[in-house]
């Protein structure tokens, strides 16, 4: 009994042992993902920032790109990058859910590239219609 015993206690300290060793291993490498992430992000906000420095503007408000809008407050189609198209959805929405009548804003479509965008644009600002899109509905 005193064998089995002092077998048991020696097996029972090598298992505490080595799950120690482990994880202190997982814990290690948990560390290096967490930093690896940690750098994955801060290069994303570089690049971010470096995207938005060097992109075009089309106003204050606007930076260029293959996503299809009409400012209705200025009064003219855009060519605008995602951020501005779902900054253009947003104020939509807000103006929606404040009751307003006229809308700041109208997004419409999104292109593989600004070539097609454009050429979409140039098709439309020839079309003389009533911009009934910059009209809340619940106002018509």
């Amino acid at each position: 009994m005193r064998t089995f015993l002092c077998l048991f206690s020696v097996f029972l300290v090598a298992s505490v042992a080595g799950a120690e060793v482990i994880e202190e291993k997982t814990e290690k490498e948990n560390l290096e993902i967490k930093q690896e992430m940690k750098s994955m992000l801060e290069d994303r906000e570089v690049d971010r920032f470096q995207k938005e420095k060097e992109e075009p503007r089309l106003s204050n408000k606007w930076f260029r790109g293959s996503n299809l809008i009409y400012d209705c407050q200025k009064g003219h189609y855009a060519c605008v990058n995602e951020v501005s198209f779902y900054r253009c959805q947003r104020e939509r929405q807000e103006d929606k859910e404040e009751n307003r009548s006229g809308l700041r804003c109208s997004p419409f479509k999104n292109f593989k590239n600004q070539k097609e965008c454009f050429k979409k644009q140039y098709e439309i600002i020839h079309n003389q219609l009533p911009k009934m899109f910059c009209i809340n509905p619940k106002f018509l």
